[in-house]
């Protein structure tokens, strides 16, 4: 079994960072954690729910941390951030060429193709985190 199956159902929730429901970055924050022993901040602070897009927008497109780097293509593990509406609000983790598992209101939890019809030209980019 692979290590994001048991991230697949997880149910959406506003500022969830739990098996018990998560938004898109409470998965990430909780992938980070679980699988790579990494503590990223929450971000609960930020929004006041996921519909907040100028918000989360300009938290996405201004987060440069040290710690992150962009590379041109993706990695697993790698942060895949997507553009909805117009602009980065959402992100998931690549798990394999071409794949991310990501939560969105109305879904939950889902593995998908990141290069399919549906999101390649809403893929913004890549964030690796450099543990060094």
């Amino acid at each position: 079994m692979s290590w994001w199956n048991k991230y697949i159902g997880v149910p959406f929730a506003e500022k969830g960072r739990s098996m018990d429901g998560a938004d898109c970055w409470g998965l990430v924050k909780m992938i980070y954690e679980q699988e790579l022993g990494i503590e990223l901040p929450s971000y609960l602070e930020c929004y006041e729910t996921t519909n907040d897009r100028d918000i989360l927008a300009e938290k996405i497109s201004s987060e440069r941390l040290e710690k992150w780097s962009h590379p041109a293509t993706s990695k697993t593990h790698d942060v895949i951030i997507l553009r909805m509406r117009g602009v980065p609000m959402h992100v998931g983790v690549v798990t394999k060429p071409g794949y991310m598992v990501h939560c969105a209101k109305g879904v939950g939890t889902a593995h998908e193709r990141f290069d399919s019809m549906k999101w390649r030209t809403n893929v913004m980019g890549f964030a690796r985190y450099d543990k060094n």
